[in-house]
């Protein structure tokens, strides 16, 4: 039994029919009202996180929160992590 017969084939600029990108939209749209309240808070919990290491840091360098945050950001820039974007 030969295995290409099986694959499904996609059209090669990937465009989708009229009913699938109606059906993908109003999929998206409903897992959005679902999911986005979650990441806002996950959000928000990685935030105050972040503000806590800069604070502690600060207190361990004797040094300023400002100056901390701006060698994270710069820090973070470089390297490309999310992690520290406000």
């Amino acid at each position: 039994m030969k295995l290409h017969k099986f694959l499904l084939q996609l059209p090669r600029n990937h465009a989708l029919s009229s009913p699938e990108n109606v059906f993908n939209r109003i999929l998206q749209n409903r897992m959005k009202d679902v999911v986005d309240p979650h990441l806002r808070y996950q959000r928000n919990t990685d935030h105050i996180a972040t503000l806590r290491t800069i604070m502690e840091q600060s207190r361990e360098l004797n040094s300023s929160p400002l100056s901390n945050m701006t060698a994270r950001r710069r820090s973070t820039a470089l390297i490309g992590s999310p992690a520290g974007d406000f």
